[in-house]
């Protein structure tokens, strides 16, 4: 009896070594070879893919989302369905995978905007608001004059997103520590007289489609398990670097892909000004904190209309930059010839400050080199008064 059960072991233990041996043998990434284009014909072959519905869809979807079986589960049905050959394929073409839209100026009006540049005109402080609602400059204002302070700014944009979330269900995430840790630094830099310019102190919001370093990039999804980011995206540093206050992590339709702006997970973001009415997608929840007066500015990811349709949708101001002109390091930057990063803001000076700090040429990112030299112009506001 002994005997027997032993060798049944054996032969389980044999058929498991046997499927985890065909699993291991499916990880690597398959070579690409050289092919010519028309040989040996075409041919359709079955694809092996999971059909799953309702709790197993769930739950599939869970399991590829997370940070150690997704990468596994993924690549075994890359694999079996022979993406490789798609890729050899591509590599065999001629012609570009992708056309990447850049525009490039010729030399005259690449010099002009060089020595626009040079002159590093900003917003008049002169200009008065023409609405209730404050916008960069006004918060630098009231810094210079005292009437408040970052810490204060701080506090009060942390408890307004508490109120507003609650209520238009736009926030993902408060970062009330290190908001307020921010702020205390940029109040002694006020203090002492060292402030780092129009947008120190000022708080700010992100969408959740963008590395902030210690949370995890939901994309519009409730994904538990994933590993936090190390570091922020190169717009988040430059601002956080210019003194802005990063308060929050804002609600994005599921992948982007609605213009609406609704995301059922979250049971929103809501419309600022009506709470029956959309606020416009996919960069919904950083529009609605604006419109609400929660931040005068927040950050948004563009694609077919992801920065202008919430902007549109909830009265306020969204900036799409001209594809390539401001440096991001979501892989999104590489692999899209349409997604542009930037800001929605309650007035077009907190745009234009915004987008100065976060257009800075980097001469080693993927578009500096898609454009050539040491890359685009330098951003300036010249003219913008």
């Amino acid at each position: 009896h002994f005997r027997k059960t032993m060798m049944r072991v054996a032969a389980w233990l044999c058929a498991l070594i046997a499927v985890i041996a065909g699993i291991l043998s499916q990880l690597a990434e398959q070579p690409i070879e050289a092919v010519e284009l028309g040989s040996g014909g075409y041919d359709i072959a079955p694809v092996v893919a999971p059909v799953a519905s309702g709790t197993l869809l769930q739950l599939l979807s869970a399991v590829i989302c997370s940070d150690w079986l997704g990468p596994i589960i993924s690549r075994v049905l890359l694999n079996g369905n022979d993406m490789h050959l798609v890729r050899q394929l591509g590599a065999a073409s001629p012609e570009p995978a992708m056309h990447m839209p850049l525009v490039r100026l010729d030399a005259v009006a690449y010099e002009a905007h060089q020595r626009a540049a040079q002159k590093d005109e900003s917003p008049s402080l002169d200009v008065q608001p023409s609405h209730e609602m404050r916008g960069v400059l006004d918060y630098h204002r009231d810094y210079k004059s005292k009437v408040s302070t970052p810490v204060d700014e701080a506090k009060r944009a942390l408890n307004a997103a508490k109120v507003v979330g609650e209520k238009l269900k736009c926030f993902v995430e408060l970062f009330e520590e290190s908001a307020i840790n921010e702020a205390v630094r940029s109040s002694e830099r006020w203090a002492k007289g060292e402030s780092l310019g129009l947008f120190d102190g000022v708080p700010f919001v992100v969408k959740d489609e963008i590395a902030m370093a210690g949370t995890v990039i939901g994309d519009g999804f409730v994904r538990p398990g994933r590993k936090p980011e190390q570091a922020d995206d190169l717009v988040v540093a430059r601002l956080r670097a210019a003194g802005g206050v990063l308060i929050g992590k804002t609600v994005m339709t599921t992948i982007g892909i609605d213009p609406l702006g609704y995301n059922p997970d979250f049971q929103g973001p809501l419309n600022a000004y009506n709470r029956s009415h959309y606020p416009g997608g996919s960069s919904a929840g950083t529009a609605t904190a604006v419109a609400a007066g929660v931040v005068p500015v927040g950050i948004g990811l563009d694609g077919g209309g992801s920065i202008r349709l919430p902007a549109a949708f909830s009265g306020v101001f969204g900036l799409a930059p001209t594809f390539g002109r401001v440096p991001f390091s979501n892989s999104e930057a590489a692999a899209m010839s349409v997604i542009k990063i930037g800001p929605i803001a309650i007035d077009s000076a907190s745009l234009a400050i915004v987008y100065k700090i976060i257009a800075q040429v980097d001469s080693s990112h993927h578009y500096s080199r898609l454009y050539g030299g040491v890359g685009p112009p330098p951003p300036h506001l010249a003219g913008f008064d």
